[in-house]
């Protein structure tokens, strides 16, 4: 590439040489070393470009040097349109071309092309599809280049896919083997942190003015990088910085081709997301991180590692470690590779301007004045390639150190103590004297750059380092340094002579025309002095009709150029007003679409209203069932309590008549006892179908019980349900809240709307009579179609917002009657609540007393056994055994009325069992008889036995009637049989008389009953 010029080479030729046998840095090369022919290449490869396919590519790899791109667009200023076109249709080619173009800043005047969005949109889902380093350089190089305020113009939703379609790529490739996936993913979303903080937008501000016009309704929000930006400044950016470090620990590594373009990527990519971070987090990870830090400085002292990828490790870890200090040996060999000035290209990048003041600062006065001095050398002694490839980057390193000289002493004293040197001064006195010499006139087609190039890469140099040194001895106190007088005078003439260039190159081009076969050119061959002098005559005449016909074509050239003056001078002020009617127009159709939103509003919240109605009606109707459900439990719970009191009175008249026959029964028993010892037998079968019979009623008092419990059940289900329907209302009334927030939003669309209209008209006020006074004569037919269509857009407007006023109206009354509706159903449940409570309450009294009924009968109850074992003693019939038997069962029978109590609260409530709550302890410790607990302990299973007194009975049989006596009980050898007392039912009842006739026969002698046996429950309601 660097030995082929332009003209010598057909484009079938330059194809094969660029595309297969050259590589990027080549291209850069040549475009360094002969900007001349930089014109000359585009327009051979503009002609080109319509013959034949294949130059497209050409295009594609020249395009990635700015200077040649801008000499394309210059002269085909639609060519990026025509490429961009073509590209989003799919050609691979123009795919490429397009990607190459846009990979920089795009110059002044040109615009970006309307296809670009679609193109970087395919772009970006190519490489979510197929996620790698080579799918995802394309994305990174859009948008560092001329596609950075394109994000600014993309909609919420896009940016949002956006953002999770990186951060899904970058979860996904963080085990993966590719360094620089990971690393384009971060740069990526950094990128978009920065335009979305309006650092790389058009305009300041202009990001989220667009973004505020895309979001033309409430619910779409302007995008913000939330997620992105926990990778650089929230919770996830240790880890991202750690994973940068890892990248680069894997790249640095010593390998037979030298730096790569891999590695060089790796580190590029990995030092500019390190930057973005900010320093106290650098700081933090590595305080935290001591052990990667020192892998790191391992892997970039490798000796045999490459100089520019060893310098690149060490611009990463300059900037990652801040101002801690460099281990040792490092500033030396830093020092060594930074007096070679072609190493800069190593640390030279947008971002990098920081990397090389840390190097300054971290470098002794020596070692800046090392440095220097190789600088000053190659500036007048190097190649001539080597200086014009890196003039750029040494003028600009010299630049930012003039920057920070006053800041630093380091660089300060390097400076001076490099002035004082002799090998600068006759660096210096070299560089003078190649300044002075003058250019060749031609720029020779075999030479390796072009000589005027040269000059201006040395005056480049030249410049800056006469600047820098200057002002370093120009500040410096004169008694403290050595450097020579005349030296002073040399600086002066070396920047002088250096700003004197020119920064234009004069040599003419030859244009080379292709041919039609692509390979070969036409050459006008020198003539023979022995030619006839009819051909020279001839040949001079055609040479002549080519002046004039050059100068006519000049001539007719430059009148079109004055009739396209005046005709723009004429056309111009009517285009103008064009473009403002076009822009009313916008601004009409733009209040159309936010007309069409505010219709969209109103038409969601109509469907809310109707939604909100419905649920009303189903609430209602959920209250009314609920109703329906209460009414019928209170029937059968009165029901239930009418079945209890009847059974209640029933027994009450059983054991009335059974106290009437007990005290009958008594006397005739204590008159003759032994008359009737015979028929205890009858009477033994007499009670126990009386038993059965008891038995028979305890189960249906049972069944009552569980009914009862049922009920209450029932009764705390409708609890829920009532408690479920405040939940409901609490809902209703904050989407009630939704629908005065969205009747706010609509009024304040509506004065903004207002006010557009008022400004609209008053700027279409001030623009008409502005165009009438200035071309009234020219435009009045333009005047009359300008007054119909603000007429008309006056009448639409008006009509517009007379309907979005009566829209407004009618939401309004629709809310109200949305209100009234739900404060009635609001208040209507507050009362049926209320009213359930009530009942509830009542209920809950209720049981209270019944309980306490039955303390009361426990009580009367004891009294009764007293009296009872008090009469038996005073007949001679008592004993330990039946004493301890009837106070057993008084205690049973109040323990098992605690049990009935504790399981109904358990009914009542289910987590009553295992974890009661305060206030079912204080009922059950409020209604428990005092003997509960030790009933508890004292229970034994209820078995029929037969009593001690019974076998005396049965023995006492069988003695004379005279040998008996009524005063001492019968001894266990006699028994008779007498007629016997037929035993009524034995059911449960609550009475205020003393007591209970059908114990005296439960414990005299040769009759048991068979309490103990009984249920907790019945045993209860029988006492």
């Amino acid at each position: 590439m660097r030995n082929a010029p332009i003209k010598n080479t057909g484009m079938a030729q330059l194809h094969t040489i660029v595309c297969q046998n050259s590589s990027e840095a080549d291209v850069i090369l040549w475009a360094a070393s002969k900007p001349c022919q930089i014109p000359a290449l585009a327009t051979n490869l503009l002609e080109s470009l319509q013959q034949w396919p294949y130059v497209l590519e050409i295009v594609s790899r020249f395009s990635v040097v700015p200077a040649i791109r801008d000499a394309l667009l210059h002269q085909h200023p639609t060519l990026l349109f025509e490429i961009g076109s073509q590209a989003v249709v799919g050609s691979w080619q123009h795919n490429a071309a397009a990607i190459a173009m846009l990979s920089h800043r795009l110059p002044p005047g040109v615009a970006i092309p309307a296809a670009s969005q679609t193109l970087f949109l395919g772009i970006v889902n190519h490489a979510v599809a197929s996620p790698s380093s080579a799918s995802m350089k394309p994305v990174y190089q859009l948008l560092k280049g001329g596609l950075a305020p394109l994000l600014g113009l993309l909609s919420h939703d896009i940016l949002t896919q956006l953002e999770h379609h990186f951060h899904e790529i970058l979860r996904s490739t963080i085990c993966q083997t590719d360094q620089c996936l990971t690393l384009y993913c971060l740069v990526i979303m950094k990128i978009m942190i920065q335009v979305a903080e309006d650092e790389l937008s058009c305009t300041p501000g202009s990001f989220y003015e667009t973004q505020e016009l895309l979001a033309s309704t409430p619910s779409t929000p302007r995008w913000k990088p939330t997620e992105l930006q926990r990778y650089f400044t929230g919770s996830k950016v240790n880890r991202a910085l750690h994973l940068v470090v890892l990248r680069v620990i894997g790249a640095t590594i010593v390998d037979d081709q030298g730096c790569t373009a891999e590695t060089r990527e790796v580190l590029t990519l990995a030092t500019e997301t390190m930057d973005y971070l900010s320093a106290d987090v650098r700081s933090k990870w590595c305080v935290d991180n001591p052990i990667l830090l020192r892998k790191l400085w391992e892997k970039a002292n490798q000796p045999d590692l490459h100089k520019q990828m060893q310098l690149q490790a060490i611009a990463f870890i300059a900037g990652l470690c801040g101002s801690q200090a460099l281990p040792q040996g490092v500033p030396e060999s830093l020092a060594a590779m930074l007096q070679d000035p072609t190493n800069l290209a190593a640390v030279m990048g947008p971002s990098w301007r920081p990397v090389i003041v840390r190097f300054a600062d971290r470098l002794s006065s020596s070692q800046m004045a090392d440095i220097l001095s190789g600088w000053s050398s190659f500036a007048g002694t190097s190649e001539v390639m080597d200086l014009v490839t890196h003039a750029n980057t040494l003028s600009e390193s010299l630049t930012w150190i003039s920057d920070t000289l006053h800041g630093c002493d380091t660089i300060s004293a390097g400076l001076l103590r490099a002035l004082s040197s002799a090998a600068v001064g006759e660096s210096l006195t070299r560089l003078h004297q190649l300044l002075c010499e003058y250019p060749a006139a031609d720029c020779e087609p075999d030479a390796v750059s072009c000589s005027k190039a040269t000059r201006r890469a040395r005056s480049m140099v030249a410049q800056a380092l006469s600047g820098l040194f200057l002002r370093a001895a120009l500040g410096a106190d004169h008694s403290q340094t050595d450097v020579a007088s005349d030296l002073y005078s040399l600086l002066l003439s070396v920047h002088a002579v250096a700003s004197k260039q020119n920064s234009t190159c004069g040599h003419s081009i030859v244009r080379v025309h292709a041919s039609t076969t692509g390979l070969e050119h036409h050459t006008v061959l020198p003539v023979p002095r022995n030619a006839d002098w009819r051909t020279s005559v001839q040949q001079h005449l055609e040479e002549k009709t080519k002046l004039e016909h050059g100068d006519l074509s000049r001539i007719f050239a430059n009148a079109c150029a004055d009739l396209e003056r005046r005709c723009t001078e004429v056309e111009g002020p009517l285009r103008a007003e064009q473009a403002k009617v076009s822009q009313l127009q916008q601004q009409y159709v733009e209040l159309l679409e936010a007309h069409e939103a505010l219709q969209d509003d109103k038409s969601r919240a109509d469907s809310h209203a109707s939604a909100a109605d419905a649920e009303r009606a189903a609430i209602a109707k959920e209250v009314d069932e609920a109703k329906l459900e209460k009414d019928s439990l209170m029937l059968r719970i009165d029901e239930l309590h009418t079945s209890l009191d009847k059974l209640q009175h029933e027994a009450r008249e059983q054991l009335g008549k059974a106290k009437e026959t007990a005290e009958v029964a008594e006397i005739g028993h204590a008159a003759a006892i032994a008359q009737h010892q015979e028929r205890i037998d009858d009477l033994w079968d007499k009670f126990a179908r009386a038993e059965d019979d008891i038995r028979k009623q305890i189960e249906h008092e049972a069944e009552l019980q569980r009914n009862l419990e049922m009920a209450r059940c029932e009764g705390d289900e409708l609890k829920g349900q009532i408690d479920d329907h405040k939940a409901m209302e609490t809902g209703q009334a904050s989407k009630m809240a939704l629908l005065e927030q969205a009747k706010s939003d609509a009024d304040a669309l509506c004065r903004s709307l207002e006010m557009d209209l008022q400004s609209s008209r008053d700027d279409l006020l001030a623009q008409t009579s502005a165009h009438e006074t200035n071309i009234s004569q020219v435009q009045q037919q333009s005047d009359r179609e300008l007054a119909t269509r603000q007429a008309k857009h006056a009448e639409q407007i008006a009509a517009t917002h007379a309907g979005r006023e009566e829209q407004v109206r009618g939401l309004k009354s629709q809310i109200s009657a949305l209100q009234y509706e739900s404060h009635q159903a609001q208040t209507e449940l507050s009362a049926q609540l209320a009213k359930r409570d009530r009942k509830l309450v009542s209920s809950a009294k209720r049981i209270d007393d019944l309980k306490r009924l039955c303390a009361t009968k426990d009580d009367q109850l004891a009294e009764a056994h007293a009296m009872r074992s008090n009469l038996m003693a005073a007949m001679g019939l008592g004993n330990d055994r039946t004493q301890g038997t009837q106070s057993r069962r008084v205690t049973r029978s109040a323990a098992a009325m605690q049990d009935s109590f504790e399981g109904t609260e358990a009914s009542i409530n289910p987590g009553f069992s295992s974890q009661p709550t305060p206030d079912a302890k204080e009922i059950s410790m409020r209604y428990a008889s005092p003997e509960a607990k030790k009933a508890k302990s004292n229970r034994t299973p209820g078995m029929l036995r037969e009593s001690i007194a019974a076998k005396s009975v049965k023995s006492a049989a069988k003695l004379p009637l005279l040998a008996i006596s009524a005063n001492r009980t019968p001894s266990k050898t006699s028994r008779s049989k007498t007629p016997g007392t037929k035993l009524k039912e034995f059911s449960v009842a609550q009475d205020d008389t003393t007591f209970d006739g059908s114990e005296i026969f439960a414990s005299t002698p040769g009759v048991r009953t068979r309490r103990d046996a009984l249920p907790a429950d019945e045993s209860e309601m029988q006492e």
